[in-house]
């Protein structure tokens, strides 16, 4: 069988060989086992991968890069190690999710190459369809009493009930989730609103466990402020 997947995570395997966690386009994420190491296979990189059915997990055969890799650096880095950890603990294995890996794909060429503006809108596009490919999506454009999100209104948001109409006036605009919905990120309070919502909805399915890739971009912010 070939896939084209992105790499998405590498761990040692007995004593030569490692654990290559993938992305495909057809069959969602997968793990399958290759005696090459892990050293080969650097993640982020898209490539068409050579599986075989193997007893518990398929076997790596071949990887072939699709293009040259292209290394992260910095914050850009940090929010790769962020979109993959996502895919790694919110996804099922071997359970297709229609549209993630096209999203996947899209969000880093923009963390790759895109101005720094971009990255923040393409990570909040990337969230939407991790969530709504999984079974969790965010209705931006209805309450909780499924009455419509009107622009002039306030709401909360719990990721249990939805969006709750907000008696004290306080919680997102109507607006903002509006334009959140459309993916209309060029209002700064639009863009916060939609961080806010994505953040609890995805730290709901997480249980309480914390993102590794969140922690350590505290450390570096703050190393940085030193």
């Amino acid at each position: 069988m070939t896939e084209r997947a992105f790499v998405i995570h590498v761990s040692p395997y007995l004593e030569h060989g490692a654990l290559v966690t993938l992305l495909g386009e057809a069959g969602g994420r997968m793990t399958a086992v290759s005696r090459k190491g892990g050293m080969s296979y650097p993640e982020f990189t898209e490539c068409e991968a050579v599986l075989r059915e193997g007893r518990s997990m398929p076997a790596l055969r071949e990887l072939e890069p699709s293009e040259p890799f292209s290394e992260l650096r910095g914050t850009r880095l940090f929010c790769g190690m962020y979109m993959n950890e996502l895919v790694f603990r919110l996804t099922d294995d071997r359970e297709p999710c229609d549209g993630l890996f096209y999203a996947y794909a899209e969000a880093l060429s923009v963390i790759r190459r895109g101005g720094a503006s971009d990255v923040a809108p393409a990570l909040r596009g990337f969230e939407s369809e991790l969530l709504g490919s999984t079974g969790y999506g965010v209705d931006f454009l209805s309450d909780s009493d499924g009455d419509p999100v009107e622009e002039g209104r306030r709401y909360r948001f719990s990721p249990d009930a939805g969006f709750t109409v907000s008696a004290s006036g306080q919680g997102f605009s109507g607006g903002d989730l509006i334009a959140a919905a459309e993916g209309d990120f060029s209002s700064k309070s639009a863009l916060r609103a939609a961080r806010e919502v994505f953040r609890a909805a995805i730290d709901a399915r997480l249980g309480g466990h914390q993102l590794v890739s969140r922690n350590l971009y505290a450390r570096f912010l703050a190393g940085r402020k030193k």
